[in-house]
């Protein structure tokens, strides 16, 4: 069951990453577009399952988000990579904040 969690929580991150297009990528490499505020009103709605987001948010890494992402979309381009991880990791971060008030 643990892994379908990951797998679950995982594919809620990349549908929402992948929903962008290459403006939206730039603009949130670059600061100007924030991605959890959004999520939180999906994440809400699943607030009895608080314990299990929170407990996979912690598992998943922003390398493993990042490549996954790559791969499904490659026809995005990150300028930057590194901080597009950066980005990633603290999306990630956002989130957990995020779980943790449910």
């Amino acid at each position: 069951m643990k892994a379908e969690w990951n797998k679950a929580i995982q594919r809620f991150i990349l549908n929402n990453l992948g929903q962008m297009d290459q403006e939206d990528v730039d603009a949130w490499v670059d600061g100007e577009l924030e991605l959890a505020p959004m999520m939180e009103p999906p994440l809400r709605a699943q607030s009895q399952y608080r314990d299990q987001i929170l407990r996979e948010l912690h598992q998943i890494t922003a390398m493993e988000i990042f490549d996954r992402f790559q791969n499904e979309h490659p026809e995005l381009v990150f300028k930057d990579k590194n901080t597009a991880m950066v980005r990633i990791g603290k999306e990630l971060e956002a989130l957990k904040s995020i779980v943790v008030t449910l």
